[in-house]
């Protein structure tokens, strides 16, 4: 199809999608982005970072003679977007409030494969960006942390020390540090400047999982050996142990404000089940909320990446491509990009 025949295709999709919306009434539960296309009654294509490519006035009675010149790539990007539209079960129509607003959200949420980081020699068993963007740090059972440069999608430094496989890693929120932590029963911090060890503390077990509070201040970290260990970051000293678990703890995370830790272990134990998300096939290796807190990551043994919308629990998207599972995944600040292991020991980045 050429691509006149593909921005036919987007008017004539303007203009059905335009008249369901403006048949839709209003509801105390509607949800607010279906209220502000109600508002203004336009219908917006976001394309590359909410760049705007062209509006249509449902209340326009002047035809639009002219079309914005686009690439094929943009053209073929909106009408993906579109037809998946499309395709919703015309049976659901009076359901098309809560299906619209679910939509336009995935407008914004569309990623493809972008490239593809080698640098690891064996699994990659964690992938984190920096609290800006900037820069990824991974960590593998090759017993080394990589760090890369976003932009330029290149090594910048290479962490070695640790004597066994390296299975947690994340920034502080300034940037300048990282930690991490390993079977070989220790945590360590490390200067990202520089890639020079700065502090080693030890566990009685694997340490699993590691984190920094959200003012820099206090790391938290969970272990094999059932404890969750809180630390000063800047000294080293132990604080406190909380114990609880019956089993290895894999998950550990502050809250935003400083005052709660969340675990998670081989015990099965977390808290109470709120919503059940249904789609993949294998195995789920780990979640990532994306930071409108509206929309959840999940990687797979089923070679698929989903993206969630967290207040319906309906799957939006699957990105397709890794011929392995993948074990860990990670989504930028801006929620514009998101990273997995591909292939067991490369990083894939997906915008």
């Amino acid at each position: 199809m050429n691509k006149f025949n593909y921005l036919i295709d987007i008017h004539l999709l303007c203009i059905v999608v335009s008249k369901i919306i403006d048949n839709c009434k209003y509801s105390k539960d509607m949800d607010k982005t279906l209220r502000d296309i109600q508002k203004f009654k336009s219908v917006v294509f976001l394309f590359r970072q909410r760049k705007i490519v062209t509006v249509m006035n449902t209340n326009s009675k002047q035809k639009a003679n002219t079309i914005p010149r686009l690439s094929e790539q943009e053209v073929s990007t909106i009408v993906q977007n579109w037809r998946r539209m499309i395709r919703i079960d015309i049976g659901w129509i009076h359901n098309f409030d809560k299906i619209v607003a679910n939509y336009v959200v995935l407008f914004i949420k569309y990623f493809k494969l972008l490239q593809i980081l080698q640098g690891h020699n064996h699994a990659i068993r964690s992938i984190k960006f920096s609290c800006d963007g900037q820069k990824i740090a991974s960590v593998s059972e090759d017993k080394t942390i990589i760090i890369w440069d976003f932009i330029s999608r290149k090594p910048i430094r290479s962490c070695k020390g640790h004597s066994d496989y390296v299975i947690s890693v994340t920034f502080s929120p300034d940037g300048y540090t990282i930690v991490s932590c390993s079977y070989d029963k220790t945590i360590r911090l490390w200067d990202v400047e520089s890639g020079r060890e700065v502090m080693k503390l030890e566990h009685l077990s694997f340490v699993l999982n590691v984190n920094f509070s959200p003012d820099g201040r206090y790391i938290v970290s969970g272990s094999y050996d059932k404890m969750i260990q809180i630390w000063e970051a800047n000294s080293g000293k132990l604080t406190q142990t909380l114990e609880g678990h019956s089993d290895g703890v894999w998950t550990v995370q502050f809250s935003s404000d400083c005052q709660k830790i969340v675990s998670a272990s081989n015990d099965k134990t977390i808290g109470s089940q709120l919503k059940i998300l249904k789609g993949h096939t294998n195995v789920i290796n780990q979640v990532k909320y994306f930071p409108d807190d509206q929309t959840i990551v999940s990687c797979s043994n089923d070679k698929t990446i989903r993206i969630w919308d967290v207040s319906s629990g309906n799957e939006i998207d699957k990105l397709e491509g890794n011929t392995s599972y993948s074990n860990c995944i990670d989504v930028s600040p801006t929620g514009n990009a998101i990273i997995s292991d591909l292939n067991v020991n490369n990083i894939c980045i997906w915008k």
